[in-house]
């Protein structure tokens, strides 16, 4: 398991640069954001099959990602799409041996809306199990996230303030997955560089 958590990080590693030089921006520019202690979660997902699907039937409700970047390994079972900025829905076609890549709220930030974020969803209408499994990958908990300046100027100021990506991932799942009964977690940085609990 750990050799295929590192032949994805090692993937996104080696798309930073085309995401950099896409922005103007020196190749190795956002590599100092991933070199310490990338804050990378592998999921993975399971969607039974449905007996009936209405308008509000969901596996997975339309939402963003807060990652930099998501690869998804998916199975031949449909059931994903993504929103266009049209408003359309599609469902993207399974290419044999790749990863579909959907861009994160953090890259949204970073390039001041030039590149968004992927919304996506997923329905498992196909009778049978549905699996897939997404890796998230986002820059380290204490670095800052802000515009580059390829992404902004007089006639385009920054969308978004400078903020502590830990914070940004606690406001997403406060705003996102906890009740107001229920409070979020403070992290602080334990021994041998992990996150815990206080």
């Amino acid at each position: 398991m750990m050799a295929f958590f590192a032949a994805l990080n090692a993937m996104c590693d080696r798309m930073l640069p085309a995401f950099t030089v896409a922005l103007g921006l020196p190749p190795d520019y956002f590599a100092p954001y991933f070199a310490n202690e990338a804050h990378a979660n592998l999921r993975f997902l399971h969607y039974p099959p449905r007996g009936t699907v209405d308008d509000n039937s969901f596996g997975q409700a339309p939402h963003t990602d807060n990652s930099f970047m998501t690869a998804r390994a998916r199975t031949e079972v449909p059931g994903l799409a993504v929103r266009l900025p049209s408003g359309e829905w599609f469902a993207p076609p399974i290419i044999p041996g790749t990863f579909l890549i959907n861009l994160g709220n953090i890259m949204r930030r970073f390039s001041n809306d030039r590149f968004l974020s992927t919304p996506h969803g997923v329905i498992n209408e196909s009778g049978t199990d549905r699996y897939s499994i997404a890796y998230f990958y986002s820059p380290d908990p204490d670095a800052v996230i802000e515009c580059v300046p390829t992404c902004t100027g007089v006639d385009n100021p920054p969308r978004y303030p400078p903020a502590i990506y830990r914070d940004l991932v606690l406001e997403f799942y406060r705003a996102n997955f906890f009740t107001k009964r229920v409070t979020a977690p403070t992290l602080q940085r334990a021994s041998r560089g992990r996150w815990r609990s206080p």
